[in-house]
């Protein structure tokens, strides 16, 4: 066994960053887990698929209120590590273009609001 692989059990912040980089980029794993330090790709694979999927909509409220924070300027923003902050402002930056909102892992799929569109428009032009 690899000495440098952490075996403890996840704390919320690599919960956290999981989440956010899972939100940015998806399944890429092994780019994940050099963000994670401790932690291989297929640990952060297998975390994934068993445990925080379960765990999305806590992390989707955690997101969004770091979010606020950092768009209203609030103090309570310095209370989070930086690494957080970078992530967060990195996905207000790809505005509703991160892997979550396209692929509709929030209910905020750009693919399931353009089919509902395009029914929309259909059933107006019959």
């Amino acid at each position: 066994m690899a000495p440098n692989i952490k075996r403890t059990p996840w704390t919320e912040q690599e919960e956290l960053i999981l989440f956010l980089y899972h939100k940015q980029i998806g399944n890429h794993w092994s780019e994940i887990s050099t963000e994670i330090p401790g932690r291989s790709d297929n640990a952060i694979k297998n975390y994934w698929n068993s445990n925080m999927r379960k765990k999305i909509k806590k992390y989707l409220r955690r997101y969004n209120q770091i979010k606020t924070d950092i768009l209203n300027n609030s103090p309570s923003i310095k209370s989070q590590p930086k690494a957080i902050i970078t992530l967060v402002q990195d996905l207000i930056d790809l505005d509703g273009k991160d892997y979550h909102s396209l692929n509709g892992l929030h209910n905020t799929s750009l693919r399931k609001r353009r089919q509902a569109e395009a029914k929309d428009e259909a059933k107006n032009n019959v």
